[in-house]
């Protein structure tokens, strides 16, 4: 077995076993880790403090983290709102 398959059966074995069956707990379990993921996913991504984005800027895919934004794109119909969030969080 390779060694990225081991980490992901280990990560998923670990998911797993931590599940809970009780459905509220379990939902939170499931919210808390998409969040982790998320500001994980944010803390890697590249930032420029030396200028402001533009508008045009903002709308490139490469300045809203991915998960961030599949998130809102389920949640929220507007582009505009979406794109307010994300920099809501971006900037805290």
């Amino acid at each position: 077995m390779c060694f990225r398959n081991l980490g992901s059966f280990i990560i998923n074995d670990k998911w797993y076993k931590e599940r809970n069956y009780d459905p509220e707990k379990e939902s939170k379990r499931i919210v808390t880790m998409a969040a982790k993921l998320i500001v994980s996913e944010i803390c890697s991504m590249p930032c420029d403090l030396e200028t402001c984005p533009t508008i045009s800027d903002m709308h490139a895919s490469e300045t809203r983290p991915p998960l961030l934004h599949m998130l809102l794109r389920n949640m929220i119909s507007s582009q505009l709102k979406q794109f307010t969030i994300v920099q809501c969080i971006l900037q805290d």
